[in-house]
């Protein structure tokens, strides 16, 4: 009698186990899929507005999936996302150097977005609240972002044309990117202000509801 009580106790025990091992496997096979739409969306949106100059959404999503995964996943997806975006570009293919350049720009957002998160949850003591503070926060991050990125992108200009690094042409090239770099800006201050803030406390409403940690 008291082996099958031991038996039953056992079997008690091990089902909270296996609904534990089965909530784990569950949460990192979501947690996959939303990694995997957020890669998908930015590769796939900046190919569909690659016809219009200097408007993509690789740094917003790229920001986003690091914000709600981490900087590991974040730089994993910048390094992919990078490599496919440029390597298979509707205005050719980058050169090698350049490619490497864009692509430690990307890893380096990727840094940011986590670092944002973890200084978010330390001086806010939550993980993400939608304000217009927020807007405010993220629309500032997204112009800054995305000055850093085309200023740091114009040096690969040398890379195209073969030149020596010259600080005439620079300066001229900073000059002649204005136009472009205000349409960048503008399109990743509307990103930053007013989409990823909502992206984010989506994700992380679907995140609870469904326990995902």
């Amino acid at each position: 009698m008291s082996e099958q009580v031991v038996i039953k106790k056992k079997e008690f025990d091990e089902k909270p186990e296996d609904e534990t091992r089965f909530d784990k496997k569950k949460n990192v096979a979501i947690q996959v899929s939303l990694i995997g739409i957020m890669a998908a969306m930015g590769i796939g949106g900046s190919y569909a507005l690659s016809f219009l100059p200097n408007v993509e959404i690789l740094i917003t999503t790229i920001f986003i999936t690091s914000f709600l995964f981490g900087i590991p996943i974040g730089c994993a997806i910048a390094t992919v996302s990078s490599l496919i975006y440029h390597s298979f570009n509707p205005w050719g293919v980058a050169p090698l150097p350049t490619l490497i350049i864009l692509t430690l720009l990307y890893v380096v957002i990727a840094i940011i977005g986590g670092l944002t998160k973890i200084l978010y949850k330390k001086y806010s003591k939550i993980d993400f609240e939608y304000s217009k503070w927020t807007i405010y926060r993220f629309a500032v991050i997204g112009v800054s972002l995305t000055l850093f990125f085309d200023f740091i992108g114009a040096l690969t200009i040398f890379f195209y044309t073969g030149q020596a690094i010259d600080l005439s042409v620079l300066i001229t090239t900073y000059i002649m990117q204005v136009p472009f770099t205000l349409i960048h800006v503008a399109c990743n201050l509307c990103l930053f202000a007013f989409v990823a803030p909502i992206v984010i406390q989506r994700t992380y409403n679907f995140m609870m509801e469904n326990e995902i940690t």
